[in-house]
């Protein structure tokens, strides 16, 4: 972490940043009167060939932010179809000349778990003087789509189940027989997802026995891996997980057999997926018990809208059986304001809160204790930002400010959550 001045940074955090000096300071200069145009498209998918997805895709809906970055200026407009309507059909709309951000993105929240694909796209432009600067902002899908199938096979072998797909980040799917051809979900995935899990039971009809699946799922290199391919699981990513009974011949028998695809989405461009069978320290088949029960992040509720929700609760509630090892916190602004504190306190990494001495005089002055290493139990208070976070304007990401917290028990077993706060005016 950044060495900083903590009484510098108090008196900041309570100023919530409100005066005409700290916002000049941080966007570095007026708005300038010399203007050019920006003539902007919208288009949803990497490629002209995709279909259509469902009603989350029709960029006519989008949402449109043209931000600027070097000075406090932001014009925003409810749909794509706004902006043509103002514009008269042309897009033209006219800037201040200098740097700018634009983001579009699909209607309503980028939830944690849709029915749908959602669309989110940038794009970086500089406006120049009586210049007539054309740009598109294309937006690909940000979820990672998951697609259970259960073969005839295994519906007329087993006559119950409970599978559970689980990235343990915090999203979870449990599949039963009451649902035998289930929809596919859409996940936000939190950053450096690498596995996602299979586990289960089954009860075979005949004999009543019960069988069960322990996998983990991982992306592999593709055969003309560059050092741009990602191990991670995120947006644009399609995994489609089929089961069916073992077989034996030409008799099934006890056992589940797990096929899996992965795609890209938009393109349908294969994406290679290994499967390994138990993982996270589990033993072959994951038939051995692991020592003591893995770590837990609980948190009323995901998403928080300020002013609406700031007296409701908002404490990530950690527990550890196994006693706390690290607690790690990323902060991610959500507009400029803050962006220029995160990143002078805490930078972009996510930082670490037991033994900080650094940061405990800051937390102390918020209300915020820290947690000692081998406690059992942890309370970090999200809502004790809200009034600071109130004070910093309007959020501009679609996400809000995102609070991403991880613990690491004394066996190295972890759990993150998400918990995002949205600033509206």
């Amino acid at each position: 972490m950044k060495a900083i001045n903590i009484w510098m940074l108090s008196a900041v955090f309570f100023a919530g940043l409100t005066s005409c000096e700290m916002k000049d300071e941080i966007f570095g200069k007026d708005v300038p009167n010399e203007t050019g145009y920006l003539t902007l498209d919208v288009n949803a998918g990497s490629s002209a060939s995709v279909e259509t997805k469902g009603t989350t895709d029709q960029k006519e809906d989008f949402p449109v932010i043209i931000k600027a970055l070097e000075f406090d200026y932001t014009v925003e407009y409810d749909s794509y179809s706004q902006l043509l309507e103002e514009t008269g059909n042309t897009g033209k709309v006219e800037l201040p000349i200098g740097k700018y951000e634009i983001e579009a993105h699909s209607p309503g929240e980028f939830a944690e778990k849709m029915g749908e694909p959602y669309y989110g796209g940038v794009k970086a432009v500089e406006i120049i003087k009586g210049v007539e600067k054309p740009a598109t902002v294309t937006c690909s899908i940000q979820n990672t789509k998951i697609a259970m199938n259960f073969t005839d096979e295994f519906i007329n072998f087993y006559e119950s189940w409970n599978i559970t797909v689980d990235d343990k980040k915090g999203h979870s799917e449990i599949y039963t027989q009451e649902k035998t051809d289930p929809a596919p979900v859409y996940w936000k995935m939190a950053s450096e997802t690498d596995k996602i899990y299979v586990t289960g039971t089954a009860v075979i009809k005949t004999s009543r026995e019960t069988v069960t699946i322990n996998e983990t799922l991982t992306k592999k290199d593709s055969e003309d891996y560059e050092n741009g391919d990602s191990p991670y699981f995120g947006g644009g990513d399609g995994i489609a997980i089929s089961l069916a009974p073992a077989k034996d011949g030409e008799l099934n028998k006890g056992g589940i057999v797990i096929t899996v695809e992965g795609f890209d989405q938009e393109t349908n461009e294969e994406i290679g997926i290994g499967v390994e069978v138990g993982g996270d320290g589990e033993g072959e088949g994951g038939s051995e018990t692991p020592s003591g029960d893995e770590p837990t992040i609980t948190i009323p509720q995901e998403v928080y809208i300020l002013p609406m929700d700031s007296a409701k609760n908002a404490d990530a509630v950690i527990h550890a059986d196994a006693g706390i090892k690290s607690v790690k916190v990323q902060i991610i602004a959500g507009n400029d304001v803050f962006i220029n504190i995160v990143q002078g306190m805490f930078g972009e990494d996510p930082f670490e809160l037991i033994g900080n001495a650094t940061l405990e005089p800051v937390f102390t002055e918020m209300g915020i204790s820290l947690p000692k290493e081998n406690d059992l139990d942890y309370k970090f208070p999200v809502g004790n930002f809200f009034e600071l976070l109130s004070g910093m304007g309007k959020t501009t990401s679609i996400n809000g400010h995102e609070f991403n917290i991880t613990v690491v028990d004394s066996n190295g077993k972890s759990a993150t959550k998400r918990l995002s706060v949205k600033v509206e005016e």
